[in-house]
């Protein structure tokens, strides 16, 4: 296809209806920093492509690199080693694609700012921010409020951590399984998962499901809820010893 004597709209017209007629574009016009932030405009998916038609150094121009971010949060990990350290870059593709967080410098995965962004629309982008902000409870509890899978990306304190655990059952199935050992035993734990979950009793501890042993769901849900009552009374019990004696159920 010979479009060399095409002028710049026709060329931009062309492109339009198939984004590989860019190959048969005069090599000027490709390394016309204008005429590419133009095609960009134009461009409907698949933006990253362009830099196999495009010299690679226009991967570090700061104005291509936020046209493509502002279409796909995803071109950033087709964008230089410096600008994935450019705030206005970083943040609007964090914005657009919470995921890009991953190809962000590692300045920006330990920025609190950018991590509540990312996992307020992807819980699972905890995963991809630094060890910090794994264990930072502001970023650590939204995450889980939306998604409570999102408990397996967070410290290991959390997931022993009764409070941040209890949210992240109440929100979601599976959780269970990430549990810290020590809590595996607790009954209040047990039944918030089991309420969401009939098979949680599968990562319970040994002796919790040695109790459970046989019952059905519904059985094992009102053997817990009796096991609570019962420890609560008698630690009331406990505290007032002039009540009377403990309650066995």
């Amino acid at each position: 296809m010979d479009i060399s004597d095409k002028t710049e709209e026709e060329h931009l017209k062309i492109i339009s209806k198939n984004f590989k007629n860019i190959k048969f574009v005069p090599n000027n016009l490709r390394k016309d920093k204008n005429f590419i932030l133009k095609v960009i405009e134009n461009m409907n998916d698949s933006y990253g492509r362009i830099f196999s038609y495009i010299p690679r150094y226009l991967n570090d121009d700061e104005d291509i690199g936020l046209a493509l971010v502002k279409k796909s949060g995803r071109t950033l990990e087709c964008l230089s080693e410096r600008l994935c350290s450019n705030k206005e870059i970083v943040f609007t593709a964090v914005k657009e694609y919470a995921f890009s967080i991953l190809h962000a410098s590692k300045e920006f995965k330990d920025n609190k700012e950018l991590a509540l962004i990312a996992v307020s629309k992807e819980p699972k982008t905890l995963g991809c921010v630094s060890d910090r902000l794994k264990d930072d409870d502001d970023v650590v509890l939204l995450a889980i409020q939306k998604d409570g899978i999102a408990l397996s990306f967070a410290s290991k304190r959390f997931r022993s951590h009764k409070e941040f655990v209890l949210i992240a059952l109440n929100r979601s199935k599976h959780v269970m399984q990430y549990v810290d050992d020590n809590l595996k035993s607790d009954k209040e734990i047990a039944l918030t998962a089991l309420k969401k979950d009939q098979l949680s009793y599968l990562y319970f501890s040994k002796q919790l499901e040695k109790e459970l042993k046989g019952l059905d769901q519904n059985q094992r849900i009102k053997y817990l809820e009796s096991a609570i009552l019962k420890d609560k009374l008698n630690k009331e019990l406990d505290s007032n010893p002039t009540k009377n004696k403990k309650i066995k159920i």
